[in-house]
């Protein structure tokens, strides 16, 4: 499940922990609609939500396994804040123009949802 936070591989995070340099928790959702190799479709106009942790430095940490509990942590809130993000946008959008959505289908192109129907017309026809 792509919205489900994965296991951390502890290899990378040893090496992390061993030369003594801070971690720092990335998670953007959304970068698989910029590029979509399995589709081969590209977006030129996808929103990313991100959130990131605090540096973690093994240094604060006694052990390993204390860093990596630390890591694993500020993993799964960088995770649940990014998707929770991407939720919050979402509902604003919709509750916010029920009768009227704009459909991107290029950079430079434009189409809008008249009203409550389906059918698409060029901007500003509305």
């Amino acid at each position: 499940n792509a919205d489900e936070p994965v296991p951390l591989r502890v290899g990378g995070l040893k090496n992390v922990y061993e030369s003594g340099d801070a971690a720092l928790v990335v998670i953007t959702v959304g970068k698989e609609k910029i590029m979509d190799e399995r589709r081969g479709r590209v977006s030129f106009s996808s929103r990313l939500y991100r959130a990131t942790s605090e540096p973690l430095h093994p240094s604060d940490h006694s052990t390993l396994d204390s860093f990596l509990s630390a890591v694993d942590d500020a993993w799964r809130d960088a995770w649940r804040r990014a998707y929770q993000l991407r939720h919050d946008h979402l509902e604003h959008e919709w509750s916010e123009a029920p009768l009227r959505r704009e459909v991107r289908t290029a950079p430079s192109e434009s189409l809008t949802r008249c009203h409550s129907s389906e059918q698409l017309r060029p901007q500003p026809s509305c």
